[in-house]
């Protein structure tokens, strides 16, 4: 049970910083008056792989101890 609570809490702030780096992002394009490149993509990429590599090393920490 406190894996899944730690593990909703890990997507809340992840979707909480989407949902900032989007506002900046549309804030920016709004005030320049042009669509600009989508860049809140390479943070959350690089987040979601982080994150992803972590759970791909725990389960083999598990299977191997």
């Amino acid at each position: 049970m406190a894996d899944e609570r730690s593990w909703y809490a890990d997507w809340r702030v992840f979707l909480a910083a989407a949902a900032a780096l989007v506002v900046m992002w549309g804030v920016e394009s709004w005030r320049k008056g042009d669509v600009m490149w989508f860049w809140p993509a390479v943070p959350l990429v690089i987040w979601v792989l982080l994150a992803a590599g972590a759970v791909l090393v725990r389960k083999a920490g598990r299977r191997a101890g």
